[in-house]
């Protein structure tokens, strides 16, 4: 088949990608020269220790024969082996350099293929280490898993009923008895600390206040309940016939503001001098009832009754569940004050009458 653009090969990655910057050739340049000189080096060693003669001018060591200026220095090539030799050195005993150089590693071969090689190998040697770690990780969970088996087998068929609505309350009956009792036990110790304080706190205000006994404390605390329970109740009581005021004035504004608007659609010559009459008092009551039903409001107090309810009663808005439910109640209490006042009524006309 012929090759296609979906169809060609991949070219292979280089592993030894080309060097691209100035800085990259500059290292790879001097990395070249510095392998030239140790190669170099090396082979000037062998050639010395192979007993070889090099020429003038190298920079290789000089022979024995070799005559020095008298300058007053000895002979810095061998006068100090010889001295070496007469008191007893052993050339078996030197370092064998042999065991350091490789005499055939230190060919010109390519630097990059060199280190791709060995992160070849490093490679290699950290994904066998990575395996055998998963490999012992795998092994080691297995055992758990193993272990676990048998315990989640035994609840499994422990719960398996669960669906049984008797099973299930009376397995999580015994789970509420331990955490009840335990909060039980957290709550008296509680309790107890408090109880410590309270006696310590009431310690103290006896010797402050001699007359202050456990009677006077008592009647002061049921004194203030009473006290605050009334308020409470005065409030309530007050709330009730405010809401009660308003919500006649707010009947009176609808019936205003129906009866206005009744007039004004008939016409100027049909109108009866009594109609005229309420059309110029009509828009006056109608502001005075709004402007009465706003001070009622702001005097009840609620900044939310005042956005939301009030609002209603004046604009006569589409929210007439809040409103209904604001008449009902109010309704109902009126009819119960005036169911009370019937049976009292009705009572003492008995008494008075003898007729029961």
């Amino acid at each position: 088949m012929a090759p296609t653009n979906f169809n060609k090969p991949l070219k292979k990655i280089r592993t030894n990608p080309k060097p691209v910057t100035d800085r990259q050739l500059a290292f790879l340049a001097q990395k070249k020269r510095d392998q030239h000189q140790t190669i170099k080096s090396q082979s000037h060693f062998i050639r010395r220790k192979n007993g070889v003669k090099t020429g003038e001018g190298s920079n290789d060591a000089p022979s024995q024969d070799a005559t020095w200026p008298d300058d007053g220095m000895t002979n810095p090539g061998f006068d100090d082996l010889e001295d070496q030799y007469r008191q007893g050195y052993d050339p078996a005993q030197a370092t064998n350099l042999d065991d350091y150089t490789d005499e055939d590693g230190w060919e010109d071969v390519d630097e990059m293929e060199y280190d791709s090689e060995d992160d070849e190998i490093i490679s290699g040697l950290r994904r066998a280490h990575y395996d055998a770690q998963r490999l012992k990780h795998k092994v080691e969970w297995a055992h758990q898993c193993a272990l676990m088996v048998s315990l989640f087998l035994r609840c499994r068929l422990l719960t398996s009923n669960w669906g049984d609505l008797k099973r299930w309350n009376e397995d999580l009956r015994t789970y509420n008895i331990s955490m009840t009792v335990q909060s039980i036990k957290r709550r008296a110790k509680e309790i107890k600390k408090r109880l410590v304080e309270a006696e310590a706190g009431l310690e103290k205000l006896r010797k402050q206040h001699p007359t202050h006994t456990v009677v006077y404390l008592e009647t002061q605390w049921n004194r203030q309940k009473e006290l605050q329970k009334k308020a409470i109740q005065e409030s309530a009581d007050e709330k009730r016939e405010q809401l009660t005021v308003l919500m006649k004035l707010e009947e009176e504004l609808v019936e205003a503001r129906d009866k206005l608007a009744e007039i004004e659609a008939k016409s100027r010559r049909s109108r009866t001098n009594e109609e005229r009459n309420e059309l110029l008092r009509l828009p006056r009551s109608v502001v005075l009832l709004e402007q009465k039903a706003l001070s009622m409001a702001k005097e009840i107090g609620s900044e939310h009754f005042h956005q939301s309810t009030v609002k209603v009663f004046i604009m006569v808005r589409a929210d007439g569940e809040r409103k209904s439910l604001l008449t009902i109640a109010l309704a109902k209490g009126q009819l119960y004050e005036a169911k009370v006042g019937v049976v009292e009524y009705q009572r003492r006309a008995r008494l008075q009458t003898g007729i029961f």
